[in-house]
């Protein structure tokens, strides 16, 4: 039995236009997906569908076309159509500093510790 849909879309016209726009031109093969999700989703064709059903015809996993109809629906068009990163994931944040270099510089071309 397929799961029931709780989010639903209703693109205006300006939003179709955009969506199909970004899925014409962008280069990134998830946000074309995303695209498809929502015009496929879209007024009282997409009502009838199941997430299942939205996620075979897109080209994406169920969990991800019930991520961008869920981001739709809660920040728009906008967010349906980017990635968010987790923040903990930033690595830019993990590279050492250049205090934090220099103390291991000084540790490695320091004194062996006692007993080695």
């Amino acid at each position: 039995m397929a799961r029931s849909r709780v989010y639903r879309v209703e693109l205006t016209d300006k939003e179709r236009g955009l969506v199909r726009r970004v899925q014409k031109t962008t280069p990134s093969m998830g946000i074309r997906c995303r695209c498809a999700v929502l015009l496929n989703a879209d007024g009282p064709r997409g009502a009838g569908r199941a997430y299942a059903e939205l996620a075979s015809m897109s080209g994406v996993t169920e969990p991800t076309a019930i991520a961008t109809l869920r981001d739709f629906r809660e920040g728009g068009v906008a967010a349906a159509l980017s990635y968010s990163r987790n923040p903990n994931s930033d690595t830019a944040r993990l590279k050492a500093d250049g205090e934090a270099e220099a103390r291991i510089v000084a540790m490695a071309c320091g004194p062996p510790p006692e007993g080695r």
